[in-house]
């Protein structure tokens, strides 16, 4: 049986980071996440102990466990981080391991096309306002200058105080 001093050990190790700490950078949230997770799957230890460890409650422990497929699994970096950790645990086979790749490869994937989709939002989003764009380019000189002082400098500076 694998004890929770190793499983804290290597998630600090390949992640850098000093999970027994108050502070809650997202880094160090999602790395507990992938202890609390690891230390539930890997030994037999109750949300209590896994948690003290760390310095945490059982609700915290909880918590994680609940948030770690939505936090997690979503990025990538991390997703992957928590496969390499569960693959030198467990001796994964092969054929288990190309799973596991394919896995890898979909979630990147999956990342990609979330943010080619928000690229596109935001190109449409300029494409909306390229009609103003044109307004404002069949104006005259005096017209810019009069549009520039009244409208655009006042919302520019409304935006700088935000």
């Amino acid at each position: 049986m694998i004890e929770l001093k190793t499983i804290l050990q290597t998630v600090e190790n390949e992640t850098g980071l000093k999970l027994k700490t108050h502070r809650r950078f997202r880094n160090l949230v999602y790395a507990r996440y992938i202890y609390y997770r690891l230390a539930k799957e890997l030994t037999e230890c109750s949300l209590d102990q896994i948690g003290k460890i760390v310095g945490k409650d059982h609700s915290t422990a909880l918590n994680g466990l609940n948030k770690f497929e939505d936090t997690v699994l979503v990025v990538p970096e991390w997703y992957l981080v928590y496969l390499r950790i569960k693959q030198n645990f467990q001796g994964l086979s092969i054929e288990e391991r190309e799973k596991i790749d394919e896995k890898d490869q979909l979630a990147v994937l999956n990342q990609k096309l979330r943010n080619a989709n928000q690229k596109i939002v935001e190109l449409q989003s300029f494409a909306s306002n390229s009609s103003l764009l044109q307004k404002i380019s069949l104006m005259s000189i005096e017209e810019q200058s009069v549009f520039e002082e009244v409208k655009l400098i006042p919302h520019l500076k409304m935006l700088r105080k935000i």
